[in-house]
């Protein structure tokens, strides 16, 4: 499965590689838009690791595959999106702009 493929979120845990991920916490924030810069080199250097994107409106989780970070979106437990970038501030900047910024 390629990510241009993904309607659900069945469709990333297959992308992903199956069900059994490490949640490595939070990541990321959107109460302070922070970024956690030692989670994130985790998630860059540990296979099947997912950590979490909390914000008010959505939450995300977060992996990195393919030389990308991913970002598996919903909004009240129903996926939205698969969100992809090269960095971590790129995700933030593209799911604040999408889904709000709190």
């Amino acid at each position: 499965m390629t990510k241009e493929e993904i309607q659900n979120e069945e469709d990333v845990i297959q992308y992903f590689g199956g069900r059994d991920g490490v949640n490595i916490g939070v990541v990321m924030t959107n109460f302070d838009h922070t970024i956690d810069k030692e989670l994130e080199e985790k998630l860059k250097s540990t296979p099947k690791t997912v950590a979490e994107y909390s914000a008010w409106d959505f939450h995300g989780q977060v992996f990195f595959k393919d030389g990308q970070f991913h970002c598996a979106v919903s909004q009240y437990k129903s996926f939205q999106k698969l969100v992809s970038a090269e960095t971590l501030e790129e995700i933030m900047e593209t799911c604040s702009g999408l889904y709000g910024s709190e």
